[in-house]
């Protein structure tokens, strides 16, 4: 069925478990970010949330 040992596919799917955990938090953070962005900026404080944006991008970059 496969060409991999059970070692070597055990290290696959854990790789893959990680690499998605990683995403997942990746992705909320800018989804969090997004949010309170639009509001800073519903708010008029377009200077702040330039900022702001910026923090978020350095959190949630893997």
């Amino acid at each position: 069925m496969t060409t991999l040992g059970a070692a070597a596919l055990s290290t696959r799917v854990y790789t893959l478990n990680l690499m998605a955990l990683m995403m997942i938090f990746s992705l909320s953070v800018a989804k969090g970010m997004q949010i309170y962005v639009g509001q800073l900026i519903g708010a008029g404080e377009k200077e702040v949330a330039y900022h702001q944006m910026f923090r978020g991008l350095k959190i949630s970059w893997p």
